[in-house]
């Protein structure tokens, strides 16, 4: 026996598929389909973050050597000073697609640590400075 459930996009009350049964969460709306295909692309990728991390620094490389120019890596703060036209200038494109590849990665990976850091710093002041009520102060005339 098939119950009536809301649907997890916009909330309406729907007759599941016979033969999906308990699994089915979303409407057959086309919004909510492309909505519910779109929420599920977006858990496989960050499941799968390293899926296609390969093939692109293969193409990358390629490009390259082919002989297309290199594109400059976005400049997050740790990587600002680098020039990268002068890097370009001085080393085959094909390290210079590693090297801003690296240095992608390390950013990242530093931003991680320091989020990882902070959350941690944070939970542990939280232990050692434990909230006082504040007094009222007098407004000054």
């Amino acid at each position: 026996m098939r119950k009536k459930r809301p649907c997890s996009v916009c909330r309406r009350w729907f007759l599941p598929d016979a033969r999906v049964g308990g699994r089915q969460h979303a409407c057959s709306a086309p919004a909510c389909q492309q909505a519910r295909h779109r929420r599920a692309d977006q858990a496989w990728r960050a499941r799968h973050a390293d899926y296609d991390r390969a093939r692109r620094w293969q193409a990358a490389i390629a490009s390259a050597k082919a002989g297309r120019p290199v594109a400059t890596p976005d400049r997050p703060a740790a990587l600002a000073g680098v020039p990268w036209d002068v890097v370009q200038d001085e080393m085959k494109a094909e390290a210079v697609v590693i090297v801003a590849g690296v240095a992608r990665v390390l950013t990242r990976h530093t931003q991680d640590e320091i989020r990882a850091q902070v959350a941690v710093m944070a939970r542990d002041l939280a232990i050692v400075l434990p909230r006082v009520a504040q007094d009222e102060m007098e407004v000054a005339r």
